[in-house]
């Protein structure tokens, strides 16, 4: 009998689940709610394939020569991460999403499962909790389920997960038993904690608030806790001197000064005296709705999903276990229900950004981290049920798990054959022992793909070709067409839609991933580490006053055609959806569509490819000035501030840029004293490395750009020196942002 129970309790539902995730891992197609699913998913993956491709080990500052001119990969690292770790095998892309998939999976259930039991849930509720939730957020239920995808979109919160789970559990374990034991669990603790952070610097930030809130009701919960409330203490103080010294908040400050992210967002408490006012919080209230947008996926939106009832179910089981539970499962009720209360309340002073910066950290962000725990709670007070109404019946109560966990695989099983499979595409061909393909689309290679990955992909060790930008603001451009605007202006939604559009028509996005896993170079940038002063470039002198960037800060487009300033930055080639009428570009190669649209590719004339030379110099005094001389003085190198150079300037001569992990190779030689402007973003964080005795140095050039001053001869390295360790210099970066760019008088943008 008792073998039975365990087949029922156990095995069978983790076979059924198991199988299903296999499957729909298997054929759930990657357009959104598949493996790495959507923009954002072969975005994570690009970035991590990326890093292991161009960085080193344990490297916090990834430098990335793909997009916005030079910028850093974000840096959520897959050394210490299995599942992003596996993305390096050496086989076919959709068999490295797979086994990275099954990795994820393993690491968001054992964790999970050991924490939901140290937190004294019954083992098989325990397993209970973790089967629900799963079959609610993993793949493939998340394509009927109506919670986030953010398991498609970015499964290293599979990880991140796993190592706060691991991390609470070894804080619970520390100050329960001998010193050396305690001592133990303390390395695994501040171990876990590192491993978090060095997968997801910001990311990890999301999981702070609700385990911190956690850790901190639990160490109250019993006698044994409060007794190892000092050797906790000191646990928690121990690691974050040891973080302060290796430099990680820093690190995180210096990356959040110049992160574009924070677009547009208000100060701290910018309401004032208004929020002792009443009608204030009226007002507020008024506005507050739980399923009016996105936060119905989040918030207890009870028409929304399914989940809203699992949250009802928690903030009454949860107040039932308050009163008549105890221990480690009354402290994560009560968590469960604060942090529901207090997101809530997050999110309605969050609809007039009340804390400012503080509101990046989105209400949505710590729900994520918060979910788990309300499956917990809700099957935790389902088992406070049971065990009361059936005190009497303790042979019918223990068959309880092994009736529900059957029940929900039976149940995930049925909905997967009759619901999910059948909506699913077939995909043409066969995969290993004559299964269908996995459902991976890869990108189509047509002529203008082939032509750019021919004369501009990069590689370590490749000399600079230059880049790529798309531009669909062409009168008779077709996405135009089918978008149109009142006034005629771009927007970033334009390019949002065209992705589609694009890959429906041609197979090829011809921007992001499409072209980046290729090794293909754009001007274009997309993602949190996107700075402010690549966005408030482009928003001020690649777009027109009416045209509209993206809000948030963390994509940058090619508003207008301006093919002058384009060349400057090193943008070789542009991708163009209609004719572009300039002297200044050739058409080189055109492609046409599933419905007969046509894409063109044109060459820039004269585009700095690391050997732009200029001899004239103009100072400006203000970002402004700067702006206003780049239009009037294009061939001119244009200094901010009191940055003085050499007089009596020649133009270099065989310069060229090579690319190599970290940075640049420079060489180029000079009869006199010579300026090169290279077409990479700058930053203080550039160390010339190894040049050959001649009077050289950086400045910033153009606004963004990097210049270089040499006397004869040049040849070296350009290496970026960011880290944990040296998070001086991105500081300076800051600095010169709130310097210069805040007398921005740009329309829409303005950051400070």
């Amino acid at each position: 009998m008792s073998y039975l129970r365990t087949l029922t309790t156990y095995i069978l539902p983790l076979a059924i689940i198991g199988y299903v995730i296999l499957c729909g891992l298997w054929i759930v197609p990657d357009s959104l709610f598949g493996m790495y699913g959507n923009i954002d998913g072969k975005w994570g993956s690009w970035n991590a394939r990326s890093i292991l491709d161009w960085s080193s080990f344990l490297n916090f500052s990834p430098y990335s020569p793909l997009t916005g001119t030079g910028t850093l990969f974000l840096p959520n690292l897959p050394w210490l991460n299995p599942g992003a770790l596996a993305l390096g095998i050496p086989t076919a892309i959709e068999y490295k999403y797979l086994l990275s998939y099954i990795i994820y999976l393993i690491e968001l259930i054992v964790p999970m499962y050991l924490l939901f039991s140290e937190l004294e849930i019954k083992r098989e509720y325990a397993f209970m909790a973790v089967l629900l939730y799963v079959s609610f957020f993993f793949i493939p239920f998340n394509s009927i389920s109506g919670v986030p995808s953010w398991y498609s979109l970015g499964p290293f919160y599979c990880h991140q997960a796993a190592a706060m789970n691991l991390a609470t559990v070894a804080l619970l374990r520390a100050g329960q038993s001998t010193f050396r034991i305690s001592l133990l669990w303390g390395l695994v603790f501040i171990a876990c904690l590192f491993s978090a952070f060095s997968s997801g610097p910001i990311s990890n930030l999301i999981y702070v608030p609700v385990y911190a809130f956690l850790w901190a009701i639990l160490s109250l919960s019993t006698q044994a806790d409060r007794r190892a409330i000092p050797f906790r203490l000191g646990l928690i103080l121990v690691t974050v001197v040891v973080f302060s010294i290796i430099g990680l908040p820093s690190y995180i400050l210096a990356t959040a000064g110049v992160s574009a992210r924070d677009n547009g967002v208000p100060p701290f408490l910018h309401a004032g005296t208004a929020l002792l006012r009443a009608d204030y919080w009226i007002d507020l209230i008024s506005r507050f709705s739980t399923c009016s947008a996105d936060q119905g996926d989040f918030l207890i939106c009870i028409s929304r999903t399914p989940v809203a009832w699992i949250q009802i179910a928690a903030l009454i089981g949860g107040g039932i276990m308050i009163v008549f539970d105890k221990g480690r499962r009354r402290a994560l009720a009560i968590t469960v229900v604060a942090m529901i209360f207090l997101l809530h309340f997050y999110f309605l002073i969050g609809m007039e950004y009340v804390l400012g910066p503080v509101h990046i950290l989105g209400y949505h962000y710590l729900y994520w981290t918060l979910f788990p725990f309300i499956f917990a709670v809700a099957v935790a007070a389902g088992a406070l049920i049971v065990r009361f109404a059936l005190r009497r019946h303790a042979a019918i109560a223990r068959w309880v798990p092994a009736i529900a966990n059957s029940g929900i695989a039976i149940v995930g099983l049925v909905i997967f054959t009759n619901v999910i499979s059948v909506r699913q595409p077939l995909m043409a061909g066969e995969a290993i022992l004559g299964f269908r393909p996995i459902a991976h689309s890869p990108v189509h290679k047509g002529d203008i793909h082939r032509y750019l990955e021919e004369r501009i992909a990069l590689a370590p060790g490749k000399e600079f070709g230059g880049y790529v930008a798309l531009y669909l603001g062409a009168d008779d451009g077709f996405v135009r067409k089918r978008y149109p605007i009142a006034n005629g202006a771009m927007t970033h939604e334009i390019y949002v839609q065209a992705r589609d559009m694009m890959s429906t028509q041609f197979g090829n996005m011809f921007q992001l991933t499409d072209l980046w896993n290729s090794g293909i170079p754009t001007l274009e940038d997309y993602g949190q580490w996107l700075t402010k002063q690549m966005f408030m470039f482009n928003s001020d002198l690649l777009a027109r006053p009416g045209d509209v960037v993206d809000p948030t800060g963390v994509a940058t487009h090619v508003y207008r055609f301006a093919p002058e300033l384009l060349a400057k930055l090193g943008v070789r080639y542009i991708i163009s959806d209609g004719t572009l009428n300039s002297p200044l570009v050739t058409e080189v190669a055109r492609e046409t569509g599933k419905g007969g649209t046509t894409v063109r590719l044109y060459e820039v004339q004269n585009a700095n490819l690391g050997d732009l030379s200029p001899t004239k110099v103009v100072t400006a005094q203000s970002y402004d000035d700067a702006v206003s001389d780049l239009r009037e003085f294009p061939g001119a190198a244009i200094l901010l501030g009191s940055t003085s150079l050499p007089a009596d300037l020649v133009s270099a001569h065989q310069a060229r840029l090579t690319i190599i992990k970290g940075g640049y190779h420079i060489t180029a030689e000079s009869d006199g004293t010579s300026l090169l402007v290279l077409p990479v973003q700058f930053s203080h964080c550039w160390e010339l490395v190894g040049e050959p005795g001649s009077k050289a140095g950086l400045f910033r050039a153009n606004i963004v750009q990097t210049g270089v001053y040499f006397q004869g001869k040049i040849d070296a390295d350009l290496r970026f020196g960011f880290g944990v360790t040296n998070s001086s210099c991105r500081k300076r970066d800051g600095g010169d942002m709130r310097k210069y760019f805040s007398t921005s008088r740009s329309k829409m943008y303005k950051f400070f």
